[in-house]
């Protein structure tokens, strides 16, 4: 092609035009906080903190030859002492914790509320 451009350099600058508009029109991608991850205040330095205060839940291990539950990025074995607490009970959502003789429930999703859906004589859920 004598004094054009050739179908070739044509896609390419196409190509290059698109790709410049997906960049241009992409939207940011947002930060997703890792729900696993160990509470911002483990691992700092500075006065000790009682285990009993700031306590998270992050995970729950439930097996054939025991339970297990991950607190404050530490695994902790059913029956196990976590500082001067002890875990008694692991379920599917919560573990229940001794700490002297008070008992103190950690929810895996302390916002969630689960209840059973109430179906109507309509069918409709409730």
């Amino acid at each position: 092609m004598a004094g054009g451009v050739s179908g070739h350099s044509q896609v390419c600058a196409a190509a290059a035009a698109i790709a410049a508009l997906l960049l241009i029109c992409a939207p940011r991608a947002q930060a997703l906080e890792d729900p696993t991850r160990p509470p911002a205040s483990l691992g700092r330095s500075g006065a000790a903190r009682s285990p009993a205060s700031d306590l998270v839940l992050q995970s729950v291990i439930i097996f054939e030859s025991g339970s297990a539950a991950l607190i404050n990025g530490e695994l902790v074995q059913l029956g196990a002492r976590f500082g001067n607490a002890r875990l008694v009970k692991v379920s599917e959502s919560e573990v229940e914790l001794l700490i002297g003789n008070a008992r103190r429930t950690l929810a895996l999703f302390p916002g969630v509320d689960k209840r059973r859906a109430i179906r109507g004589n309509d069918g409709g859920v409730r």
